[in-house]
């Protein structure tokens, strides 16, 4: 069954063949032996075909958010899922949307208890959803699983320098990196100017600001690069409630991510 899809064309009810499937999973964490009392990090690897890409938490004016669950049982501990900053996409029809293409690592850092005892076997099962799109969009699923070894002294796998590497893409506080300062400005109802002062010597290009919630729609984004770069965007209120409300800027160079709240 095929269905418009603000713009694209979505297949229902068909979950494409491995073989076939524009996207694969798979369990992945930074250690094979975890050690009780202390914390590991445990995701869902996606590795995408060129031209396809998957959405972020907030996929934009459409698409559909990728979802991660992961049922632990009472030896481990999960914290908040790390989501590093998306790109945006302009999809068929002129629609904007925000993810991931060629690959993406989203994880959970997840607390062994002290009591656990060493020599246990921890086996963490769950599922990943997502939808796939390019011309056309695919919805994809895959069971995840991953069993892993308590012992004295962690032992780092060998997707740790992958978990290292997409760390950097996560959004920092912006007090996070000493140097870095911004200031928002509300000239409009409507519109935010963001002021962004690097530390000094670094030189800014490319500024993009991505809203947490899907109700908060980007109609317009500026970039401004003379003296302390700018970024001037228009926002608009899909229902009630406040316009603004926190979100990502991603900074091109240097390579840079940040939350940032709009008043």
């Amino acid at each position: 069954m095929w269905m418009y899809f603000g713009g694209l064309i979505l297949t229902l009810g068909l979950w494409a063949p491995a073989s076939d499937a524009p996207v694969r999973a798979r369990a992945v964490a930074d250690a094979t032996v975890v050690v009780p009392g202390h914390d590991f990090r445990l995701g869902v690897l996606l590795e995408i075909d060129p031209g396809w890409h998957v959405y972020w938490k907030n996929s934009g004016d459409a698409g559909l958010p990728t979802q991660v669950r992961f049922e632990y049982g009472p030896e481990l501990e999960a914290g908040d899922w790390a989501w590093p900053g998306p790109r945006q996409f302009q999809d068929p029809g002129g629609i904007t949307t925000y993810g991931y293409a060629d690959r993406v690592l989203l994880w959970q850092a997840v607390r062994v208890r002290p009591s656990v005892p060493v020599g246990r076997r921890l086996t963490v099962r769950g599922e990943a959803r997502w939808l796939a799109c390019r011309e056309i969009c695919v919805p994809g699923r895959q069971t995840l699983h991953l069993t892993l070894t308590v012992g004295r002294a962690t032992e780092v796998s060998a997707h740790a320098e992958t978990f290292r590497r997409f760390e950097a893409l996560v959004p920092l506080r912006p007090t996070a990196l000493p140097g870095w300062t911004f200031r928002v400005e509300a000239p409009a109802p409507d519109v935010r100017v963001l002021e962004v002062r690097p530390p000094a010597g670094e030189a800014v290009t490319g500024l993009e600001w991505f809203p947490e919630d899907p109700r908060t729609r980007v109609t317009d984004q500026t970039v401004v690069l003379d003296g302390s770069p700018r970024l001037r965007v228009g926002l608009k209120r899909i229902g009630a409630g406040p316009i603004g409300g926190s979100g990502v800027l991603r900074v091109r160079t240097p390579q840079r991510v940040f939350y940032v709240q709009f008043p």
